[in-house]
């Protein structure tokens, strides 16, 4: 191995900083400004997309029957049997609405049912000896669902609290008709036209309550799965590479992730001296806009990797002792002379025995840096004044054989396949070119068939089997279905430009229940609704074991949790199901 005997990056920093680089950053140093995550209004619209598309457009609900003690006066208790029917829900409409720190999900909907029949004989109270067939159908009815949260980044992590849950279903109309009944809901609904409504209310409030905290954690978890600790190994470089949020930005255009990136080795390479640290231009963040730089195009998504960060990065491994090896150990089975002498040419093996041993030692001049370009692979890793000596056994002894200087650009191929976010490592023979410093032994022109041995070179150093890969998360049936790469006009930030198909989300499939599942046992508060003087209860009914559940016995009139009778919960359990199976 050759020493260096001039500090490169002692000349490197000071010409940078000249040329408008703020500083040079030094190993370990946190960046906080490396990649971006950028969710346009276009974005928006189709996470609203997602959640239109996993709402069930119907919900069966199997039939059932049972009895219902009115009064202890009551010849007979009421008994009654519901047909099946199925619960429509049509959403009209979702909105995903960011504001400052703030981000607002609102769902519109209308719900309504299909016909059915509803059977009911015995006596209710001064109803006595019904003998009848109602028609029950839902009417439509108009429902909101909105929920708040606030997301701030906090201390190096993001934090999300919720707002509170907000539901509002307009008054349910009368649902039955064609029987006596019928008017006694008319009666009740004439006292109270939200009465159903607020039924249902109450017997969805707890799931209701519970669903902004679900979200916020579910939320704060995802978005603090940025913070990512890993060791990327390289050639004889270990990296240690920390991820961390920085920054979060909401507003009327989008929301704005930045993320910023901690990089150190555990062990300097002993050819190479880092000096001060990387050159660093520090620009800021990225001009964030609806369009793609320079272009038309407005994406759903944009990832945004900054250069300084990556040049540190590869910097890190420059300076962890990525090129400081001997390259003939990439060989299986080592490098001899009689390997290279297809390549070198007549000459080389003239000079040497097959079997005579080589090195081919690398000496690292400066670290590599990389570019951003519009085609295809849009990153390039540029590796200029890297510097090959051949040594090889001459008459018993190691002698320099050759000495060759290579400027390389290796092309880094990013891409999603299959939801797996990826790299690959792209090099031609035609990707590098040699500059003949030293031969006192060979002709000129002994470095035109080094491209192929280049090539293994880098391939061993740079496997793309090494390269970390993400898995996405998965989107509910939405598919990413364009990627793009745009540089900035300064060639300091690469955006991969997303766009996402939504065509392919299916509704959630839900198998639906029977009323039974409604009522007596149902979780949820109570609601106080004076039904004696519409029914007439005494105070001798048992609630769910008889009839209506009594709150107070020395009032006049009977005060029944309401939400506890199965004869008029069942005409609102539809919604109640939906809701408490998406809140979970």
């Amino acid at each position: 191995m050759i020493p260096l005997t001039i500090d490169a990056r002692s000349l490197l920093v000071p010409l940078a900083l000249c040329s408008g680089v703020a500083h040079a950053t030094p190993l370990g140093e946190p960046m906080d400004e490396a990649i971006a995550v950028q969710v346009t209004g276009h974005g928006l619209d189709r996470i609203a997309e997602v959640v239109q598309g996993l709402v069930p457009p119907a919900i069966p609900i199997t039939g059932s029957s049972s009895e219902f003690e009115c009064s202890s006066s009551d010849a007979q208790p009421l008994e009654y049997s519901l047909a099946s029917m199925d619960l429509l829900l049509s959403v009209d409409g979702v909105e995903v609405v960011p504001s400052e720190g703030r981000l607002d999900l609102d769902l519109y909907a209308t719900l309504s049912s299909t016909e059915t029949s509803l059977i009911v004989s015995g006596d209710c109270s001064i109803l006595t000896d019904l003998d009848e067939t109602c028609s029950l159908e839902l009417p439509t009815t108009a429902v909101s669902f909105s929920v708040g949260l606030f997301i701030y980044e906090y201390d190096g992590s993001f934090q999300v609290t919720e707002d509170q849950v907000e539901l509002d279903i307009s008054p349910i109309g009368n649902p039955l008709d064609s029987c006596s009944l019928s008017s006694v809901v008319g009666t009740l609904l004439g006292q109270d036209e939200s009465a159903i409504s607020n039924l249902l209310l109450d017997a969805i409030g707890d799931s209701l309550t519970d669903l902004g905290p679900e979200l916020a954690i579910g939320l704060e978890d995802a978005l603090n799965s940025l913070n990512v600790e890993t060791e990327l190994a390289l050639g004889d470089a270990v990296v240690d590479l920390a991820l961390y949020p920085s920054l979060i930005e909401l507003n009327d255009d989008g929301i704005l992730i930045g993320v910023g990136a901690q990089v150190d080795v555990d062990t300097a390479g002993s050819c190479v001296d880092p000096g001060e640290g990387s050159a660093t231009a520090d620009v800021g963040w990225p001009e964030f806009s609806v369009f793609a730089s320079g272009t038309s195009l407005q994406p759903d998504m944009a990832l945004h990797l900054g250069k300084d960060f990556l040049d540190h990065l590869l910097f890190s491994t420059w300076a962890g002792g990525l090129l400081c090896i001997d390259a003939s150990s990439l060989f299986e089975g080592g490098l001899t002379a009689g390997t290279l002498g297809s390549l070198l040419g007549e000459e080389f093996t003239e000079l040497l025995e097959s079997d005579a041993p080589v090195e081919l030692l690398i000496d690292p001049q400066s670290p590599p840096f990389v570019t951003y370009q519009h085609d295809d692979p849009p990153i390039a890793m540029v590796i200029e004044d890297l510097q090959l000596d051949l040594n090889a056994e001459l008459d018993h002894r190691m002698v320099r054989v050759l000495q060759v200087g290579v400027d390389a650009e290796i092309g880094l191929q990013l891409g999603i396949e299959e939801n797996v976010f990826g790299a690959e490592f792209i090099f031609e023979d035609e990707d590098a070119t040699y500059s003949e410093q030293y031969s006192e032994l060979l002709p000129p022109g002994y470095s035109q068939g080094l491209g192929s041995l280049m090539g293994t070179v880098l391939g061993g150093l740079l496997p793309s089997d090494e390269l970390p890969s993400f898995t996405l998360p998965y989107l509910l049936g939405a598919e990413i279905s364009s990627l793009t790469w745009t540089p900035t006009e300064d060639g300091q930030w690469q955006s991969g430009n997303i766009l996402v198909d939504t065509s392919g989300v299916e509704p959630v499939a839900i198998s639906g229940c029977g009323v039974d599942a409604f009522g007596c046992g149902a979780d949820g508060g109570s609601v106080d609704l004076d039904v004696e003087e519409i029914l007439g209860c005494d105070e001798a009914a048992s609630g769910c074991e008889g009839g209506c559940a009594v709150i107070g016995t020395d009032e006049r009139s009977a005060r029944v949790r309401f939400a506890r009778g199965r004869l008029l919960l069942m005409l609102s359990l539809g919604l109640g199901l939906m809701i408490r199976r998406r809140s979970r």
